[in-house]
């Protein structure tokens, strides 16, 4: 594939991994000259340089990709960003099973704050897609 059909590829992915509303919402304020600058970095920056990635996305499903992420939130205690990706998780067809059991795994590798932050931010979560109607399985 060339280089720019790999990273067309890496924006897509990038899209539905997070929602691309999302993403222009956490923009404002960067001081990227336009969104297109600003999400070439991060996509540069969250799937690396599309040139050196020959299988780009496709060794890890979205679900897999999404609880990947959550893990990773929570160790690091990015409690808005977990909320998005939890959210999107859901929206990659993650179950409440998958996801309870990633949160069980956060507690026990990355401390038991952590999950129970986890479990506060997923369950406020799941509490607003309720009120807008979205009864995740």
């Amino acid at each position: 594939l060339s280089a720019h059909r790999l990273a067309e590829r890496a924006r897509v992915l990038e899209a539905e991994l997070l929602a691309v509303a999302e993403l222009r919402e956490a923009w404002v304020g960067t001081g990227a000259k336009n969104i297109e600058d600003w999400l070439a970095g991060t996509t540069k920056s969250s799937f690396g340089d599309a040139k050196r990635k020959k299988k780009l996305g496709k060794a890890l499903s979205n679900k897999q990709r999404s609880m990947n992420n959550l893990c990773i939130l929570a160790a690091l205690n990015r409690s808005t960003e977990f909320a998005t990706h939890f959210r999107a998780a859901i929206g990659n067809g993650c179950s409440l099973d998958e996801l309870r059991e990633t949160l069980i795994q956060i507690s026990t590798y990355a401390g038991v704050p952590a999950g129970v932050e986890a479990f506060r931010i997923a369950k406020q979560v799941l509490a607003d897609l309720e009120a807008q109607g979205v009864h995740p399985a």
